[in-house]
């Protein structure tokens, strides 16, 4: 049997200047998950305070408002994104 690992990975975009614009973080999940809108919210709204301290991070490192960096779950399962709301 093979394990595979996989972490969660932030995307920044950044100016011409190089400094940091936006950016978001993708947590990948391998948990199966029912693929309608509400099933996928649902569980991806479960992961919303392990994203917030994530977003913190990235915030931190990018110099970023807290509100200048995004989240999104990735269900590799069933090969579906969904964007989740931080409000604290």
């Amino acid at each position: 049997e093979q394990a595979s690992v996989i972490e969660s990975r932030p995307e920044v975009a950044r100016g011409p200047d190089g400094a940091a614009r936006a950016a978001t973080v993708f947590d990948f999940k391998t948990e199966a998950v029912s693929g309608d809108a509400a099933g996928l919210a649902a569980a991806a709204g479960k992961h919303a305070p392990q994203l917030r301290l994530y977003r913190r991070v990235v915030a931190r490192l990018t110099g970023l408002p807290e509100s200048g960096v995004g989240a999104e779950v990735v269900f590799t399962a069933a090969g579906r994104r969904c964007p989740v709301a931080l409000t604290d």
